[in-house]
């Protein structure tokens, strides 16, 4: 029998929507901040499997903290799981 674990990542989804919810911030707006095309953060929001650059990723992080009032550790985490490859590398 094979355990799989499951990490906490960074939930994007939820991240973004707080920024436009409670900040009023579009996803236009916070492309623009990070340099990158107007599709980048609906992209990043729309598809759970993709993950920022780290650069813009702390970006988001520390605006996000500015927005909710809130300290890095509470950043909204979910569940990943493992990729088929990373199943196959533990057989």
């Amino acid at each position: 029998m094979i355990i799989v674990a499951k990490t906490l990542v960074v939930d994007w989804w939820q991240v973004i929507t707080d920024l436009a919810t409670h900040g009023n911030y579009t996803t236009r707006q916070l492309s623009r901040m990070l340099g990158r095309t107007k599709a980048y953060i609906p992209n990043l929001r729309n598809q759970p499997a993709h993950s920022p650059k780290h650069e813009d990723g702390e970006a988001l992080i520390e605006l996000w903290c500015k927005v909710m009032g809130k300290d890095r550790s509470e950043i909204p985490r979910k569940k990943r799981e493992p990729t088929i490859s990373e199943m196959k590398r533990w057989r």
